[in-house]
């Protein structure tokens, strides 16, 4: 019985990391004036997109000049040097942690009056984004160079800096869980109508999840007993993420 229910366990863990990897991890990188007005970038990882130009990423041929502010576009990795507003990579499906260049080309400072660049994105970054540093590609990084952090904002009022590279790096694939800290705060377990979590801080949202991959349970946390009454005996995942967008996942026996 113990092996029968330990191999359910792991089939069951691989599922679950099967269903919890990303589709499509997004930076929204706004570049603008300082009266903000200017353009929005988007750029990262989908699991549809090529390293080339992708019409169904919404990657179009030579878009257009805003009406007003600052104007900036991305480069994509082409023969051509095709400009978009967007640029994503293929997501693929890895362990370890993959790294991307993407090339941003801001208006020259004649073009711009001399005004400074604001770069304004939101924070935390989307789970699934280890890092992302922008430099100044024409003097690696010496006339600017900062981190998407919490700041939220960097000002670059060097009049020779146009042209950036974004350096992401990524860590899309789950390689691994955190089963024994998940295990020793469900109870009771076995259980036959509800159970509880204890102990853990910060939980934002919880699932539950059979053998199958089926979802029974998705919400934003916000009590400790869950109701368990309407699922079938069996093994299931229950997979906890908090407010650092940590996944854990332990098991539970339902009676």
């Amino acid at each position: 019985m113990k092996f029968i229910l330990f191999t359910t366990f792991v089939v069951l863990i691989n599922v679950i990391s099967l269903f919890s990897q990303p589709k499509h991890i997004e930076t929204i990188l706004s570049v603008v004036d300082k009266d903000n007005k200017g353009v929005q970038l988007y750029f990262g990882l989908d699991i549809e997109a090529t390293d080339g130009r992708d019409p169904a990423m919404g990657e179009s041929e030579k878009p257009g000049h805003p009406p007003n502010g600052m104007h900036a576009l991305l480069m994509l990795p082409t023969e051509e040097h095709e400009y978009c507003y967007r640029d994503f990579r293929k997501l693929s499906n890895e362990s370890q942690q993959i790294y991307k260049e993407f090339r941003i080309e801001v208006q020259p400072a004649s073009a711009r009056n001399f005004d400074p660049i604001y770069f304004r994105w939101e924070y935390p970054l989307q789970s699934g984004i280890d890092s992302i540093v922008i430099y100044d590609r024409k003097t690696n990084g010496q006339t600017a160079k900062f981190n998407l952090d919490s700041k939220k904002v960097n000002i670059v009022s060097n009049e020779n800096a146009d042209s950036f590279i974004a350096k992401a790096y990524y860590h899309p694939k789950t390689t691994g869980v955190e089963e024994d800290v998940i295990s020793n705060v469900i109870f009771p377990n076995p259980a036959s109508n509800f159970i509880v979590i204890h102990g853990l801080q910060n939980i934002e949202q919880i699932e539950i999840t059979d053998i199958y991959g089926k979802t029974y349970h998705a919400s934003k946390f916000s009590d400790s007993t869950l109701s368990i009454s309407d699922l079938h005996s069996g093994v299931y995942a229950l997979s906890v993420v908090d407010a650092t967008q940590k996944r854990m996942i332990g098991t539970f026996v339902k009676q």
